[in-house]
């Protein structure tokens, strides 16, 4: 179709770009986990500042694709003590951080609240998928090939 893009699909890659300021939840376990078990990636990359706490986290770690990566500072998005203005561009900052990684290696970028229930496989073929919410456009979930011309 003309909005599949010539070449292979999208990386079987899952990225998480964790924003920190609080514990490795349980529900960010179900959602890496509801990863691991319906998309089958190669690899789990978890881009984060600083090592997840939490009991959670040490069994996210168990699964044998998952792999952590530290992000440069400044590149998360977490800080409540700071004004909308300065909020709005944290935000701005994480996103950019999510399409740099998609630009640069492609993949299936996730949040740690989005859980798959079925395979990502028939939507790996196009060059960049997005996810709709109630509202309306929802980057929960980004599919990308490396360097996609969207993105």
């Amino acid at each position: 179709g003309r909005l599949e893009k010539a070449g292979t699909e999208t990386p079987k890659v899952v990225h998480f770009v964790w924003d920190g300021g609080r514990d490795f939840r349980f529900h960010d376990l179900l959602s890496v986990k509801s990863a691991h078990k319906h998309i089958e990636p190669e690899t789990i990359i978890f881009h984060a500042k600083n090592t997840p706490k939490g009991r959670w986290w040490t069994e996210a770690t168990d699964i044998p694709t998952f792999q952590f990566q530290q992000i440069s500072p400044g590149e998360d998005r977490n800080d409540k003590d700071q004004d909308q203005e300065q909020r709005g561009r944290k935000t701005s900052n994480f996103l950019k951080t999510k399409v740099d990684i998609l630009l640069r290696e492609g993949g299936i970028m996730l949040d740690t609240d989005t859980f798959v229930l079925r395979s990502f496989d028939p939507l790996l073929r196009y060059e960049c998928v997005l996810s709709r919410g109630a509202k309306g456009l929802n980057l929960g979930v980004l599919i990308a090939k490396r360097g996609a011309q969207f993105l």
